[in-house]
């Protein structure tokens, strides 16, 4: 039995362009920041380790931040507490995939 996808919601700042893929994946592009509410996330991964130029670690105050710099310039930075607790997720210029609501996958922006 699958799971039933975990809600999550997109509020963007500007003007939001969206695309349903023959997948039936949903793409977005925005002009300005879009904010995600991510209630459900159980993992953050990345498509292919060869494009991260820079991955930093830090732990300070319980908690346990992520630096990641793509080849390109895409970056990404995320702390989680010591209970798991997504505290802080920030992205620019970099491919995000949510799958099914709780699962989210970072990848370098291809150029068109």
């Amino acid at each position: 039995m699958t799971e039933k996808p975990k809600p999550f919601t997109m509020k963007p700042e500007g003007n939001m362009t969206m695309k349903i893929g023959p997948d039936g994946a949903i793409s977005t592009s925005t002009d300005k920041p879009l904010e995600i509410n991510l209630q459900n996330i159980k993992s953050v991964g990345v498509e292919n380790l060869v494009d991260i130029e820079t991955h930093e670690i830090s732990r300070l105050f319980n908690s346990v931040s992520h630096f990641i710099k793509f080849f390109g310039g895409g970056e990404v930075k995320f702390a989680y507490n010591l209970e798991g607790k997504l505290l802080e997720f920030s992205t620019h210029h970099v491919t995000l995939s949510i799958q099914n609501g709780e699962r989210v996958i970072l990848k370098k922006l291809e150029e068109n």
